[in-house]
């Protein structure tokens, strides 16, 4: 099957920490130049970029991946395997924006020694479009369904949450840092990425290092 297919043949592979460029637009690939192409949690990092930067890398995994949609006939068919920790509904929602499908999930791994987040892999295929959408269609809807997710899933937008968090008088920047990020993406969105983000909306609160209930509130209305 897939995953037997996978253990013979030549991957290509962007990763987080390659010298390629995953975001740069107008990419483009000879026929037939790629059968896999394996995403080692680039996505789940380009996905805090940009909706623009994050759905331009989408393209050119897409074009990847396309390159090779001449060998089905040789009956091998070009996939692009993703590994990430995001939440598999958000991930196919945002993938099927860009003509991918999902054909198998292998398995998950166990992400560092010192979490117990697991990492999710999926097999994707490249479907025929059923209509042509444009660049704008595509980053309307990847927002639209950013958003959506994240009203549905993060409890602090709840009217509950909001109010808790209004009620802090004053906390440390760590502990606000924990009280807005969910346990499961800090990981990914780690200490050091929220103070670039705080220094960037309220500088004042990162200078005398500590946050107002307030300033929680409008981090994370500013940020979501």
């Amino acid at each position: 099957g897939i995953q037997e297919e996978i253990k013979h043949t030549p991957v290509a592979e962007l990763s987080s920490d390659s010298g390629s460029h995953p975001s740069r637009a107008g990419l483009e690939v000879l026929p037939d130049s790629y059968d896999i192409v394996l995403d080692k949690g680039t996505l789940d990092y380009v996905i805090c970029e940009e909706v623009s930067k994050c759905c331009s890398y989408l393209r050119n995994m897409r074009a990847l991946v396309s390159s090779g949609l001449s060998r089905r006939e040789s009956g091998l068919r070009p996939v692009y395997v993703l590994i990430s920790f995001r939440a598999r509904s958000l991930l196919l929602q945002l993938l099927g924006i860009f003509d991918f499908e999902l054909l198998e999930e292998i398995g998950d791994l166990e992400v560092g020694s010192n979490t117990k987040q697991r990492a999710s892999i999926y097999v994707m295929g490249v479907r025929p479009p059923d209509i042509a959408n444009s660049r704008e269609d595509e980053e309307a809807r990847f927002q639209e369904a950013m958003d959506l997710h994240y009203r549905n899933h993060s409890p602090l937008t709840g009217g509950e949450g909001i109010s808790s968090l209004m009620s802090v008088e004053k906390c440390s920047l760590n502990e606000a840092w924990k009280l807005l990020i969910p346990e499961e993406m800090q990981v990914e969105y780690d200490f050091n990425l929220f103070c670039e983000d705080l220094e960037a909306s309220q500088p004042e609160a990162l200078r005398r290092g500590f946050m107002t209930g307030p300033e929680l509130v409008s981090f994370l209305e500013q940020n979501q």
